[in-house]
């Protein structure tokens, strides 16, 4: 894993107990063979045992994984460190976790293309759904409660997508086609809206299609949108490029607001909801090329009206851009964004 180096306007984190671990999850950090998780009656500390700690687990859970030349195991644990349950993994296959099971896929170890064919099992085993198309499966989401949105290519020129939801236990909701040149990305809400992103990339313009239960299809065009977040608590969904971000509500299908202003750079992971503040948060980074270093930035954006707050969160390399794991709200205020190997605190730019 890349070392980031954060210098300037953000305050990192003091050295000491939080020195060497990388960040995981909310309340997860890999320090050497073990894992430290955050608990109100204590933190608790897990041994790896050489399985592989898998990043970003569902809320209330560690998922760990192990892999053999025959196969491999996925090791589900509560936040206490109480085995749930051990997936075994047949050889060609790979799985994670959701909030509800696990999902195994095929393995594509040469390129993001396998045969559309999912397994949902709980989080014992238990074999709940099986699903084999005569599709192309290129990516999926997985959403707030569970469920999974996937984007398939139809037999054909490479312009035919097949995109599907399937709720918690691998019922299929949604299927909905599109004719594109680019792949289309797609997402499911807390409310089980479908919300499908086409991109046409030589003309700059994006298109949202939100659809919903017992309602038309409804569309809207945006400049060039990058990434899309579904609101684990609701039905809200927001949307964000280089020059755009955007806030949906899915169940009525309504823009609740558009805020056209540049951002160079999303980070992964960096586009998310604060349920705590009810804000929008997106870390960016501004680049500077011929220097070689990228400015981090956080952005807060109101919920109700896009109302937003800047903040700096020093520099970077820009071959190392860190990935954002949460961003924490401490007791004593402002904000801290988890890095995958640091912490840092916001320092709004009103206060520089």
């Amino acid at each position: 894993m890349a070392v980031v180096g954060i210098l300037l306007a953000g305050a990192v984190s003091p050295a000491g107990a939080e020195e060497g671990r990388q960040h995981l999850g909310r309340g997860i950090a890999r320090d050497g063979d073990r894992l430290i998780v955050a608990d109100p009656a204590g933190d608790v500390s897990v041994n790896l045992e050489g399985r592989q700690p898998l990043p970003n687990p569902p809320a209330g859970l560690i998922v760990l994984r192990r892999d053999s030349a025959t196969g491999g195991e996925l090791k589900i644990l509560d936040r206490r460190g109480s085995p749930l349950g051990t997936i075994e993994i047949p050889q060609a296959w790979t799985g994670f976790a959701t909030d509800a099971g696990v999902i195994l896929v095929p393995q594509a170890p040469h390129e993001a293309r396998r045969p559309h064919w999912l397994k949902f099992l709980s989080h014992t085993g238990e074999l709940r759904a099986e699903v084999v198309e005569g599709l192309t499966l290129v990516s999926w989401a997985v959403g707030p409660d569970g469920g999974l949105a996937t984007v398939s290519e139809a037999p054909g020129d490479g312009t035919a997508w097949v995109i599907l939801g399937y709720d918690r236990n691998g019922t299929e909701n949604w299927r909905h086609e599109v004719k594109a040149l680019t792949r289309p990305t797609a997402l499911l809400t807390a409310g089980a809206q479908l919300v499908v992103l086409e991109s046409d990339l030589e003309a700059g313009v994006s298109t949202v299609t939100i659809i919903a239960r017992g309602r038309a299809p409804k569309s809207h065009r945006l400049w060039n949108i990058t990434q899309m977040v579904a609101d684990p608590d609701s039905s809200r969904v927001a949307a964000v490029g280089q020059e755009t971000v955007a806030l949906f509500d899915a169940r009525t299908r309504r823009l609740l607001w558009r805020r056209d202003e540049h951002l160079d750079f999303v980070l992964r992971g960096g586009l998310r909801f604060d349920r705590r503040s009810a804000r929008l948060l997106v870390v960016h980074a501004e680049r500077d090329r011929p220097a070689g270093k990228a400015q981090l930035k956080l952005r807060s954006y109101r919920l109700s009206d896009g109302d937003a707050e800047r903040a700096a969160l020093g520099a970077s390399s820009l071959d190392e851009l860190p990935s954002v794991v949460d961003v924490e709200t401490p007791p004593e205020g402002g904000r801290r964004v988890l890095l995958h190997d640091r912490a840092v605190t916001a320092v709004p730019e009103s206060a520089q």
